[in-house]
């Protein structure tokens, strides 16, 4: 550390450290920000944190120990701090439940750590081994309680008298408050938070992240590690089928009649009209070119069949395309894809059937939904009508659709509840 460090007081120390973490490290940096530090004295530190060094909770408040940072090196106190901002984002405050306290919050040591360290310089004291990499929270401390006491003390995780080290920090305070704050913080967690005040508001974890990345990426640096870890929250998708029918749902013409009463109006003792729900016409393009294999194209007729059985009064004209128009069917609700034949071997293009449209239709359609591997070309001007082009799991979504206005939606897609992106 250098002398103009060295005289810097622990609270310059603290503001030192955010501007470190905002410049080379703005993922972390950008949480950090949202912190409030709050300077206690040793005595006070030993009073109310579980350990005497720094700690959060789920306001964001951010008591550290004067003489705990006074000691750090700059360095020690960036690796800390982005260490704070983990907990939150990790939700390790409310996911603890009725785990025991000491193992848990090693296990949320283990495993931040263990995650910034492919980013960020770590002391030698902070705990990381690499045989618990890749692994959650939850799943380490199950090791960790699996672990015999000689096991446990050789991973230097317990004492020599057989107690649960301590963690470096602490993270457990829950959203209450003590005395005659007790219970405005409101839910239930783990200890108290002795730092609420009223008024205070919880931080939203996944909102911190979602601004953090934005900020990181806007600084060009946003960690790979990170990405992948949050990749669910940051990228989240939603089902195909479901923003396929959402699309369908919106382009139906609607009108209203009291010749039928809604039934559920009835029910609750109100006489409101029912909701006609009139035909929609639309067409389904289907790429038959060589590079569609025998799975895709069967694939493509029970999607086919799914769209006409899930949504009602539905018109649809079937078009199937390799460089040129093979077959031109009219179907309804009672689509049946043995009826269509084979595919075709040619090469490929949707162009054809972008001019049929034009010649047929005159552009006076509600929706083109468009099955494809991808690998063909952009429509050859900016359509009028919705257009969606739904791409196969293996395919490609670099074909220039959406810079003429198209929606792309890859196939068997996940949505963001099928992802745990805490670790």
């Amino acid at each position: 550390m250098s002398k103009a460090m060295q005289s810097l007081q622990p609270h310059e120390k603290i503001v030192a450290a955010r501007i470190t973490l905002l410049r080379q490290y703005p993922f972390w940096g950008s949480m950090a920000m949202k912190l409030k530090p709050i300077p206690l004295s040793e005595e006070e530190a030993k009073k109310t944190m579980l350990m005497p060094t720094m700690g959060v909770d789920v306001y964001g408040n951010m008591p550290y120990n004067i003489e705990f940072v006074r000691k750090l090196s700059i360095d020690d106190l960036v690796f800390v701090m982005a260490h704070e901002t983990m907990h939150l984002a990790l939700e390790h405050l409310t996911r603890k439940g009725t785990r025991g306290e000491g193992p848990w919050n090693l296990s949320a040591d283990e495993a931040i750590n263990l995650l910034l360290k492919q980013e960020i310089s770590i002391p030698k004291w902070a705990l990381q081994h690499e045989q618990l990499k890749d692994k959650g929270t939850e799943e380490i401390y199950d090791i960790l309680i699996r672990m015999s006491k000689g096991k446990a003390q050789n991973m230097g995780l317990r004492n020599k008298n057989g107690t649960w080290r301590k963690p470096m920090d602490n993270h457990t305070y829950s959203q209450g408050g003590k005395g005659k704050n007790k219970g405005k913080g409101g839910g239930a967690g783990n200890k108290p938070s002795p730092f609420f005040k009223q008024g205070m508001k919880k931080l939203n974890p996944r909102t911190m992240i979602k601004d953090a990345a934005v900020f990181a990426k806007s600084q060009g640096h946003m960690p790979a590690g990170m990405e992948r870890l949050f990749q669910g929250l940051l990228d989240p998708k939603m089902n195909w089928k479901e923003l396929l029918r959402k699309y369908f749902m919106a382009s139906i013409p609607q009108d209203w009649t009291y010749t039928r009463p809604s039934k559920k109006s009835i029910s609750a003792g109100f006489y409101m009209p029912s909701i006609i729900k009139k035909e929609i016409n639309i067409v389904i393009g289907v790429d038959t070119s060589g590079s569609i294999s025998e799975d895709e194209y069967a694939q493509f007729l029970s999607e086919i069949y799914f769209m006409c059985k899930s949504v009602e009064n539905l018109k649809a004209t079937v078009i199937t395309c390799d460089a040129a128009i093979g077959d031109v069917i009219e179907i309804d609700n009672s689509f049946d894809p043995t009826f269509m034949k084979g595919r075709g071997y040619g090469g490929t293009s949707c162009k054809p059937v972008f001019a049929w449209i034009e010649k047929e239709k005159q552009n006076n359609i509600k929706l083109l939904v468009y099955l494809t591997d991808g690998y063909i070309d952009a429509p050859p001007t900016m359509p009028t009508f919705p257009h969606i082009w739904i791409v196969t799991k293996n395919g490609t979504t670099k074909f220039g659709a959406q810079e003429k206005g198209g929606i792309v939606i890859k196939m068997e897609g996940t949505t963001e509840n099928d992802r745990d992106w805490r670790n």
